[in-house]
């Protein structure tokens, strides 16, 4: 999770989505990567953290780009890719389990 302006992000592994907070202790789902069709319960593609950029979320790993239940698990060694969240696009696929990517002196 992390502090985008006043809104505190959350990823959802379980629901494949990026969310802010609910009233109580739900989640209000606010993106997802394009390949997962619907939002509903069931880890398709391990979507695993988030990354800010001057201030907005901006970046997110997944460990697969699928849209079915466990779908990221048959290719789980190399499978993980680094996605842009504004633009839907995926900047590097064929990665081995990526997690905690970070924007640093203008570099990811």
């Amino acid at each position: 999770m992390a502090w985008a302006g006043d809104q505190l992000w959350f990823v959802n592994t379980a629901f494949s989505c990026l969310g802010t907070r609910f009233e109580g202790n739900s989640i209000d789902p606010r993106w997802r990567p394009s390949f997962v069709k619907d939002l509903g319960p069931g880890d398709k593609c391990h979507l695993n953290s988030l990354a800010l950029r001057d201030g907005r979320v901006r970046y997110v790993t997944a460990l697969g780009e699928t849209d079915t239940v466990g779908g990221w698990r048959e290719n789980k060694r190399d499978g993980g890719l680094l996605m842009d969240v504004e633009n839907q696009e995926i900047i590097i696929r064929r990665l081995s389990m990526p997690d905690s990517p970070r924007w640093y002196r203008d570099k990811l």
